[in-house]
């Protein structure tokens, strides 16, 4: 039959035992996979997908310092912060002090162009 043919071709109908549309299996299978232990579904966060690794690839071991500790880190960061903050203070004093004496000699030429006249 064409027409029970064409039924099957396009959704599989007629040959299964289950009746319910396919929709509904797929959505029955998720739920089942959701409710299996070990499972990802409910990894939302990094802590929740560290933990489903570490349990499941056995190594229960914390996390170890890669190059250097946090503290460390943090500490660097800061020292740059402390260097970098003196340079740039040292920087503004020095361009102050260079605009105050342009415009000491400004002022200078000024006056000297003013008793000449």
């Amino acid at each position: 039959d064409p027409e029970k043919r064409q039924a099957y071709d396009a959704h599989g109908a007629g040959w299964a035992l289950d009746r319910r549309p396919a929709h509904e299996k797929a959505r029955a299978a998720d739920r089942h996979w959701r409710t299996k232990p070990g499972n990802a579904a409910n990894n939302a966060t990094w802590e929740d997908w560290e933990r489903w690794h570490a349990a499941r690839d056995g190594n229960a071991m914390p996390q170890q310092p890669v190059f250097m500790s946090n503290t460390h880190f943090v500490a660097l960061i800061l020292a740059v912060i402390a260097i970098g903050s003196a340079m740039q203070a040292s920087r503004a004093g020095e361009s102050a002090a260079h605009v105050v004496e342009q415009r000491g000699l400004q002022e200078l030429a000024i006056n000297e162009a003013l008793r000449r006249q």
